[in-house]
């Protein structure tokens, strides 16, 4: 996860850390929008022609949020594996949506970010 420290060394110094591949590549999403989306970005403002790639893990807390464990269970149903990847609009919107509502959280509990090394700990550490 990108830490809002990270991101604000990232911006402070008006470029993105490419690696060797040239891509950038998301371990899981951020809680909240707004950092994802400044890097997000910056780095389609400097590399405009390789997109950004997001991983998350269907037990991930993120998708817990919005009912992951039943996603979880439909493509294992389908017959998926649990190492292929799926990649659908629906989800990206459903992704965009928690991170909003969690948003939306914060600013009603006028609750100030508390940093943490994960997802799971920055629900426990936000009050969540």
């Amino acid at each position: 996860m990108w830490s809002a420290e990270i991101l604000r060394q990232v911006l402070q110094k008006g470029g993105v850390p490419q690696p060797a591949s040239g891509a950038l590549i998301f371990a899981e999403h951020y809680p909240l929008p707004q950092p994802e989306d400044a890097l997000l970005e910056l780095w389609l403002s400097q590399v405009s022609d390789i997109p950004p790639v997001f991983h998350e893990a269907l037990d991930s807390p993120l998708l817990g949020l919005f009912g992951g464990e039943k996603l979880q269970k439909m493509m294992l149903m389908m017959g998926l594996q649990e190492n292929e990847m799926l990649q659908h609009p629906l989800i990206d919107q459903s992704i965009a949506k928690a991170q909003a509502r969690l948003d939306q959280k914060m600013a009603a509990q006028a609750h100030l970010e508390t940093r943490a090394r994960s997802f799971a700990d920055w629900l426990q550490q936000n009050g969540f």
